[in-house]
């Protein structure tokens, strides 16, 4: 089962849940913005993090654009979910801005984490970021995940992009985010998917964030994308 590149529907359905699980939580409790790690990666990393967008090079046809998952399945490389605590793994600390509240047993099995907004105008429908990393074999290509990045978001239904591709960093790490509208079950979605390349020493591993919103909550969105690129920390297991 590939879950990178192939996982946004999987997501937005699980969350759905902890709309209600969270919706009287208390945000105030909320860490600081910057979502700061102890540890240091011990990874040579650039001294800036810049984005400059760029037009994907998408490979296929409307609906059909090859993605990360094909990528890996066409390649025969395999693919292993990584969960926080887990030894070894890189250690991932997203920012919790206020009004975000970790998803706790909501989380969904497959992600790293999942944080939920429950701040002021969040209405019915919670806007969530949710992680998933995954470790790949030792044949997977880190360019090519970012070459394939694109493909996921251009094939859902409507997807009209408003970041049509960024290459950049998150903490130091080589990311490609691309972000947009779509059509789900005649609902008009916002959506910005970030994906990160980690390469720490023991393999290769690629981190998927996926943040999820309507179309009225499009500042929501924007400052939590904002915060997760700056703020997100990755240190080595």
């Amino acid at each position: 089962m590939w879950v990178i590149g192939g996982s946004i529907a999987a997501v937005v359905v699980v969350l759905i849940g902890v709309v209600l699980v969270n919706s009287g939580g208390d945000s105030s409790g909320s860490s600081d913005a910057s979502g700061t790690s102890s540890q240091s990666s011990g990874v040579d990393k650039p001294a800036s993090s810049s984005h400059k967008p760029t037009p994907p090079l998408l490979v296929g046809t409307p609906g059909n654009y090859q993605t990360i998952a094909t990528y890996l399945k066409s390649n025969n490389i395999p693919e292993a979910l990584v969960h926080r605590n887990e030894p070894g793994a890189p250690v991932v600390t997203m920012p919790m801005p206020p009004g975000w509240v970790d998803a706790g047993p909501q989380t969904p099995a497959f992600a790293y984490e999942s944080i939920v907004y429950n701040g002021p105008s969040a209405g019915a429908y919670r806007p969530s970021a949710t992680a998933l990393i995954s470790r790949l074999g030792p044949n997977a290509d880190a360019q090519k995940i970012l070459d394939f990045a694109p493909g996921e978001l251009n094939n859902l239904p409507g997807f009209t992009a408003t970041d049509p591709g960024t290459p950049g960093t998150v903490d130091g790490h080589k990311s490609f985010q691309i972000a947009g509208s779509w059509n789900s079950n005649g609902v008009t979605k916002l959506i910005t998917q970030n994906t990160v390349v980690i390469q720490d020493g023991t393999g290769l591993y690629v981190m998927q964030i996926n943040i999820d919103g309507v179309a009225d909550q499009a500042e929501i969105i924007k400052q939590i994308t904002e915060a997760i690129d700056r703020d997100t920390k990755i240190a080595s297991g």
